[in-house]
């Protein structure tokens, strides 16, 4: 039964990144990837294993990305110089907030790492579910491939941070489109 402190956890995210190490066990006729979803316990986030974003990060986006800082800093709307701080390992200074938010999405679509892998209780936990599910077998867990896509998978999943950037970019996106449904009514 589901308690009040349970979390459904939608299980997408995982099984895209399987999908993108080029498992091919998921492409079975009896899974419905877009009907499964299980629960799993909330567990608190521990301070240690905190989001921080270094200039390692930031210096690993540009090589990546092929982007210029100028580039960058053009996207996010700030001065280059303010970039360049944080890129400074003699002085680093961290973006705000909201900035920080922005960043995840892009350094994560980029490949670069910025999330600590799960506890080991976490990936035990899901694994479990998975193979009860029928998305992994024991044989599969023994490609590294596909266990580093699983570990980026429940950590991107398991992130505090990575939700507070979602939700900021959903309502983002629910705002612009109050603004752009408004603009059609006022023809």
């Amino acid at each position: 039964m589901v308690q009040p402190n349970d979390v459904a956890i939608d299980i997408r995210e995982c099984v895209l990144q399987l999908q993108y190490a080029n498992v091919t066990f998921l492409h079975t006729p009896q899974i419905q990837l877009n009907t499964i979803r299980f629960i799993a316990m909330k567990e608190p986030n521990k301070a240690s294993k905190r989001l921080r974003i270094s200039e390692k990060h930031i210096s690993a986006y540009f090589e990546n990305s092929k982007m210029s800082r100028s580039d960058l800093a053009g996207l996010l709307n700030i001065n280059p110089a303010s970039l360049s701080r944080w890129v400074d390992p003699k002085n680093p200074q961290a973006p705000t907030s909201t900035t920080y938010l922005v960043l995840i999405p892009l350094l994560l679509a980029a490949g670069v790492k910025i999330l600590p892998d799960p506890d080991e209780a976490t990936v035990q936990k899901h694994l479990g579910t998975f193979k009860s599910l029928g998305l992994l077998k024991e044989a599969e867990l023994k490609n590294e491939k596909v266990k580093r896509s699983l570990y980026h998978a429940l950590a991107v999943q398991d992130s505090a941070e990575v939700a507070a950037s979602r939700r900021l970019f959903q309502a983002l996106q629910e705002a612009w489109k109050k603004v752009d449904e408004s603009l059609v009514q006022k023809r």
